[in-house]
């Protein structure tokens, strides 16, 4: 019998996922071929091993090697004597557990060296999944076979992710880090939610059942170890990537399909409640308000939007187990998205402190949205499509993009993005005639049999699952709901085989009506969709001035209903640092820092209240700007850094000035001749977004705004390299007496070109600031 040589070892690296232990065990033979039917065989003549960094240092061979990321290249070399017609074979097997639980693994599933074997294994194995969905016409022309190719390399996309994660053996390293085993079902990693919830999980629940229980099952198992449901979930770790709780919207459909029962539901419960009511990502403001505003989160209208759907979600699952209580708390957030729709323009716009965010373009990219803008966004409220504003113009505008570059917006038409998810389900809400003439054109441009043959990110199936149902002839535009929209199919008959053994044929003539009741099975009893109406949901007032930044003597206020509600009985109540609310009659003015509420009230309900802070300048300070700040980063314009207002550490909320490729220099005129006993400025550090702090802080001080004296020079003593997000504040303490001026320049200095070790090696970095104070 052969012996192989074996080895076996760890990688742990950092980078999307925080920590990924990766345990592995090889095996590597050689062999001859003398001729077509004798293969020799015999143990690999193994003439030495070592580890190399960066190919110059030699680490001591060892037979168990641990390789750790350390900030350079480092490989393994493995050095073989061969002759001519000798080769080499290697097969490898990997774990979360340990090394030998690597090497139990590719003994058990891989003990031959039959490559042929494994191929056809391979080959067998994908032949039964993918007969899932059969194809039964004919193909005859190119353009037929051609959209043949496309499908079943879209379904072979559906089903490479999410892939189990737990050995042969069913033991896994799970989220808590502590090794547990999988009885009974399968444990899965690589949930990419926030694109998948959308196609590719109501296609699997439909075509692949028990992937999809393990699936769910794995949520609580992720929950009973760490406290919380996956959000984009990799190797074990959550990346806190995207935005929203979409695992309710998996769960939810789930059960509608029958993929879980009643009593899994039951036992889901706790942790879809606890996910609905955790504090990520603004959750708890958006709570307290019913909405969210720029100032409470970035990404802030895309966060409403899809809590707003989420908590949908929640509500029907509470629905299902009749917890009356609960389905009440959450239904009410499910109208949220109205807060931020306004019908002057009909867009979903940012809200901040009260008001609108202006100015406002709907092209404009930025970081109150998403990976998208207010085109992409505004319809997405997929669980209420009984106001849909402009729908139709959205294919038709202009395809241009303002704002932040976006590599995510990419299948445009108009201002469609089928490259990028919050669009997907938009075609199938337009009228049949433009439905039919769009699918058409997205079949036959977006998906092609090329390399480039996707017009956006795949993310994990997504792209592929909506070409998969769209090409059935049907689209779930709200996963979870118990309905779905007809389409174009492409083929003239297909089956879908169930697990059941039954099998679902679908017609190019089919009706809507026949695929709602093949596919959403509707047997299941007391089983009930709610339908919310909008139509008495009060928004909350807008609180407007004429100016957005703090004012220097007084500044007026005025309060408007969003909705111009023409009723007697509907009335503006408002209160003033938090005295009583009283009714609102007319405009008022305000002279000192002030908290003002605001809500709507008729005889039926009450509106959501509206927040705004009004600050008084701390002085009257004007300051010059001797660089240009990017557009997307402005802190409301150039008094924005000496206005006494911080940015967030969240710096995509907007409270911050941003300089790329070029140096910060500023001139602040106190006006008037004064003693200066320290003068500050405020950086802020990001390093995985390009912004570095400065690599050093020059101060001068000047009496004619000519002639300046540099009084310090500050260096930077944090590392590039501290990827901590952090703010830091530079400053200097003057003790010498006469050191007076009117003038203060403040010089920052860029890093420069992003380092090698950096994702973006060569690019330009960014100096972020606000404030910069002077005593």
């Amino acid at each position: 019998k052969v012996q192989s040589t074996k080895y076996k070892g760890i990688r742990v690296s950092k980078a999307w996922a925080t920590r990924q232990e990766l345990y592995y065990g090889f095996s590597v033979l050689s062999f001859r071929v003398r001729n077509e039917r004798e293969i020799s065989q015999k143990k690999a003549d193994f003439s030495g091993k070592n580890l190399r960094n960066d190919d110059t240092n030699l680490l001591q061979p060892t037979n168990e090697f641990v390789v750790k990321e350390n900030g350079n290249d480092t490989k393994l070399i493995l050095q073989y004597k061969v002759t001519k017609g000798q080769q080499i074979l290697i097969k490898t097997g990997i774990s979360t557990v340990d090394a030998d639980a690597a090497l139990n693994n590719l003994q058990v599933e891989n003990p031959s060296w039959d490559f042929e074997k494994i191929k056809q294994q391979a080959n067998n194995s994908w032949e039964k999944e993918l007969r899932k969905i059969e194809v039964a016409s004919p193909q005859t022309s190119p353009k037929e076979r051609e959209n043949l190719v496309v499908f079943y390399t879209a379904l072979y996309h559906c089903m490479i992710h999410p892939s189990i994660l737990n050995d042969v053996d069913g033991r896994y390293k799970g989220r808590d880090g502590k090794i547990h085993k999988a009885e009974g079902f399968n444990y899965y990693t690589v949930f990419s939610l926030w694109d998948t919830h959308r196609a590719l999980h109501p296609l699997l629940n439909i075509i692949d059942k028990k992937r999809s229980h393990d699936f769910i099952i794995t949520f609580l198992k992720q929950f009973e170890q760490s406290g919380r449901l996956p959000m984009w979930e990799l190797w074990n770790n959550e990346t806190n990537c995207m935005i929203g709780f979409h695992s309710v919207s998996v769960i939810l459909d789930a059960y509608r399909k029958q993929v879980i029962t009643k009593e899994e539901l039951q036992q889901l419960w706790p942790a879809v409640k606890a996910e609905a009511m955790s504090n990520r990502f603004g959750l708890d403001k958006f709570r307290e308000k019913g909405f969210l505003s720029v100032e409470d989160e970035s990404e802030s209208v895309s966060k409403t939007a899809e809590y707003s759907y989420d908590m949908w979600c929640v509500s029907e699952i509470a629905n299902e187990l009749n917890l009356k209580e609960d389905e009440k708390y959450f239904r009410k957030y499910t109208n949220a998205w109205q807060e931020l729709q306004n019908p002057e323009t009909g867009f979903m716009q940012p809200r901040k402190n009260g008001n609108w965010l202006i100015p406002f373009s709907p092209f404009e990219v930025n970081n109150n949205y998403t990976e998208a803008n207010a085109w992409q966004y505004s319809f997405f409220h997929p669980h209420d499509t009984s106001r849909l504003f402009l729908i139709d113009s959205l294919f038709k505008v202009s395809n241009k993009t303002s704002g932040r570059s976006q590599a995510d917006i990419t299948g445009l038409i108009g201002q469609y993005a089928h490259g990028n998810e919050p669009s997907h389900n938009y075609i199938y809400l337009l009228n049949n005639e433009s439905r039919i003439k769009y699918l058409k054109y997205v079949y036959d441009n977006f998906y092609t049999n090329k390399p480039d043959g996707l017009i956006g990110n795949e993310d994990c199936g997504q792209m592929s699952a909506w070409y998969v149902m769209s090409a059935l002839g049907f689209y779930q535009t709200c996963p979870g709901a118990k309905t779905i929209s007809s389409g174009l199919p492409l083929f003239n008959k297909t089956f879908i085989h169930l697990e059941n053994g039954k099998s679902i044929d679908i017609l190019k003539k089919q009706t809507n009506t026949k695929l709602n009741q093949i596919i959403f099975f509707n047997d299941q009893k007391n089983s009930k969709e709610l339908h919310y109406t909008t139509k008495d949901f009060l928004t909350a007032p807008i609180i407007k001035t004429k100016v957005t930044k703090p004012f220097i003597d007084s500044i007026g206020i005025e309060i408007t209903d969003i909705q111009k509600t023409d009723d007697n009985n509907t009335k503006i109540f408002y209160s003033y640092n938090n005295d009583v609310f009283k009714e609102y009659s007319k405009p008022f003015y305000i002279k000192n820092n002030a908290e003002v509420k605001a809500f709507i009230k008729n005889g039926i309900s009450s509106s959501n209240t509206s927040t705004a802070h009004f600050y008084k300048r701390p002085h009257n300070y004007s300051i010059q700007l001797n660089c240009k700040y990017n557009k997307q980063y402005t802190a409301d314009g150039d008094d924005g850094i000496i206005d006494g207002q911080y940015g967030d550490l969240d710096w995509r909320k907007g409270g911050w000035q941003g300089f790329q490729a070029q140096d910060f220099e500023a001139i602040i005129d106190i006006k008037e001749v004064k003693q200066v006993s320290e003068i500050s400025a405020n950086f802020l550090q990001d390093t995985r977004s390009w912004i570095l702090f400065p690599k050093k802080v020059e101060f001068y001080i000047s009496t004619d705004n000519i002639n300046f004296t540099l009084v310090e020079t500050v260096e930077n003593k944090i590392s590039a390299s501290d990827y901590n997000n952090q703010t830091q504040k530079i400053k200097i303490q003057i003790q010498k007496e006469n050191t007076g001026g009117r003038y203060i320049k403040v010089k920052a200095y860029n890093y420069g070109k992003l380092p090698e070790w950096h994702a973006g090696k060569g690019d330009d970095a960014f100096i972020f600031i606000d404030e910069i104070e002077i005593k």
